[in-house]
């Protein structure tokens, strides 16, 4: 039941997410904070180890650095990413996750969710050159937890591959 009621919370919380990043371009910390105590409590629940963060949490720090490297190799001039080109939000969305996936299965879902992102930000965002990247990662997050309700399959835990 607890499971349940935590996985309740943090759709209504990923929802609110998608509502702020697509209406404003911001989300509030709070809904961050909530959705990361979330994962963490449903984590501790699944009898997972606090261990298990560590992996994910290494893997978006190596593609902040690469990205990092990327934009400033690319300028010919050291710059911050966070600045112009990926919000502050947007990254503490990818770490707030975390506890929720496995290393391969968040792999597998920040880049099926990078896909996404391109995809509806090509099809949606013609005037404004900002893309809600964690509005969209949140909804696709809310609509993989309801099909893994459905399937009665932990699709982020279980290996997919």
């Amino acid at each position: 039941m607890i499971v349940l009621i935590l996985n309740i919370i943090l759709g209504c919380s990923l929802l609110i997410i998608t509502y702020q990043d697509f209406k404003d371009r911001s989300i509030h910390l709070a809904w961050l904070i909530a959705v990361f105590l979330c994962a963490i409590a449903l984590l501790w629940i699944q009898g997972q180890a606090l261990s298990d963060l560590i992996s994910p949490v290494l893997f978006v720090i190596i593609v902040l650095f690469v990205l990092w490297i990327y934009l400033s190799l690319k300028q010919k001039r050291f710059l911050n990413p966070l600045k112009n080109h990926i919000g502050l939000g947007d990254v503490f969305f990818f770490l707030a996750i975390t506890p929720l996936f496995n290393l391969h299965n968040y792999m597998l879902f920040f880049i099926t969710g990078m896909l996404l992102s391109l995809i509806v930000s090509g099809l949606f965002t013609k005037k404004n050159r900002m893309i809600p990247l964690a509005g969209i990662l949140a909804l696709y997050l809310t609509i993989l937890k309801i099909g893994s309700f459905f399937l009665e399959k932990d699709i982020f835990k279980d290996s997919l591959l």
